[in-house]
């Protein structure tokens, strides 16, 4: 059976998926929850832990809602339903927030590489060394990381699960007697604590559905594993942790699950050093995590520009360095961005959303039934009387439409994907043609400047509509001789 892929290039299956999720979710949360939630909940943080997680569900059962009505993903949605200063202001608050959250990632990524493995040397070099590595992943697409995830996964997990039930020997039954009296001291505070590190769920709305109708239930199926599997791991850690130490302990502990993999013990030469082992877990998954939201702000910055370009890839890894490197230099800084992270952050991915689809089902709205309305009466009449051999062109402002084009129809403020999307609706692509859907070849000149990434977005918009999509780019000059209709 063919796995289903949300990538735009369609290279990443649902099984890399999940574990991509996997990883972003459990790193930070083992590492920084622990002790923060003794601090709040003491042993009584176990049942913190299951309400963050069910808060997790929630929010993913309602980002499989939003993505049901979108019917594929936020970046496409915005730009077939909205208009550019809409998805502009969606684009930049998006790209804020993935640099910022990369930048503590970097941060928190370097502090525990020079606190556990090299304290002699500099931080600032560490985390330049971290950043640079980074934003060449990066480089390299999301499908080429997802495959590393993907071989990785089991050496990664089978250790950690194997040293945390090592752990069990150490364990201390009056520790965590006091969970069993039930307290709601703090429940809620740590309950949020906890569902604060599910907030990458966010990022699911921009993974590429199929052209199916439950594109947001088979995409939120698959990361639901994903957090149910991050979940367990933290609460087993968690269990762990305060049964090793005692809630008091583990409070005033740095990176307390590494301290526990320091202190499990196996026999023979090889095993000796797990505890090295389980720090590249911890390394790894941060490392993966970073690279979610460096991704994702390097993506936002493309369809700012709406050109790839070199630098968009060079610009934001030096703004990660930068804020990560401001975090270690300024107290205040750091704790401006949680405050930000445990406010401004969940409200943004909360509202977001929902105000997203509002909007775009207000500018759906439709003048007659099952027509859009972007589509005029002109427009209407001149698609009813096309048959086969009949030729559309959609094209820019830059198009000397009138010098070519029999009859020619405005359609000021629309942009080419919307306009191709609602065209799609009506009008079938023809059967007969050998090539059915024609892209106007870059020139001489344009070729190695400019990245003609719209093609892919006309691709995917038009697998949506028809089956029968025969694409192929041709030469400007035989472009204008297909010339009949243009749209400005």
């Amino acid at each position: 059976m063919e796995k289903k892929s949300y990538t735009n290039n369609g290279k990443i299956s649902s099984r890399q998926t999940l574990r991509l999720y996997v990883f972003d979710l459990m790193g930070i949360a083992t590492l920084l929850i622990p002790p923060y939630l003794a601090k709040l909940c003491g042993a009584g943080g176990i049942y913190a832990i299951a309400l963050g997680i069910g808060g997790g569900f929630l929010y993913l059962f309602y980002l499989g809602w939003i993505m049901k009505h979108m019917g594929t993903d936020i970046v496409t949605y915005l730009k077939q339903r909205k208009g550019p200063w809409a998805g502009r202001c969606f684009f930049i608050i998006t790209f804020l927030h993935s640099i910022f959250t990369a930048g503590f990632c970097a941060y928190v990524f370097a502090n525990l590489m020079q606190y556990s493995l090299v304290k002699e040397t500099s931080y600032v070099l560490i985390l330049f060394l971290i950043v640079l590595v980074a934003s060449y992943a990066v480089s390299g697409g999301i499908e080429s990381r997802a495959r590393v995830y993907e071989v990785l996964f089991w050496f990664i997990l089978v250790p950690y699960v194997a040293m945390m039930l090592a752990s069990v020997r150490n364990f201390e039954w009056t520790y965590v007697e006091p969970a069993l009296r039930w307290s709601s001291a703090n429940l809620g505070k740590g309950a949020y604590l906890v569902f604060l590190f599910f907030t990458p769920l966010f990022f699911s709305l921009f993974l590429i559905g199929e052209k199916e109708k439950n594109y947001g239930r088979n995409v939120v199926k698959t990361i639901r594993v994903s957090v149910l599997i991050s979940g367990l791991l933290l609460l087993g850690s968690y269990v762990l942790l305060v049964g090793n130490f005692g809630a008091s302990s583990l409070a005033g502990l740095r990176f307390p699950v590494v301290t526990l993999m320091s202190t499990v013990q196996f026999e023979g030469n090889f095993l000796k050093r797990m505890d090295a082992l389980m720090l590249a877990v911890w390394f790894f998954t941060l490392y993966a995590l970073l690279n979610l939201h460096l991704h994702y702000g390097v993506r936002m910055l493309t369809e700012l520009s709406q050109k790839k370009r070199k630098w968009q890839n060079i610009c934001p890894g030096i703004a990660v360095f930068l804020i990560a490197l401001g975090f270690y230099l300024v107290e205040n800084l750091k704790q401006i961005f949680i405050t930000y992270y445990s406010y401004g952050a969940v409200f943004f991915i909360i509202i977001a959303p929902i105000v997203v689809l509002g909007i775009g089902n207000e500018r759906r709205e439709k003048m007659l039934k099952n027509i859009l309305k972007i589509l005029s009466p002109e427009l209407l009449k001149i698609l009813c009387e096309t048959g086969h051999g009949d030729e559309i062109v959609i094209a820019d402002g830059n198009f000397p439409a009138e010098n070519f084009g029999r009859r020619v129809i405005r359609a000021d403020g629309i942009g080419g994907a919307a306009m191709l999307d609602a065209v799609l609706t009506l009008f079938p692509l023809d059967t007969y043609s050998e090539e059915n859907f024609l892209l106007m070849e870059l020139t001489e000149s344009d070729r190695g400047k400019i990245d003609p990434v719209i093609w892919e977005e006309y691709k995917k918009i038009a697998d949506v509509h028809d089956k029968n999509v025969r694409m192929k780019p041709v030469s400007v000059g035989a472009f204008h001789k297909n010339v009949v209709w243009r749209r400005h």
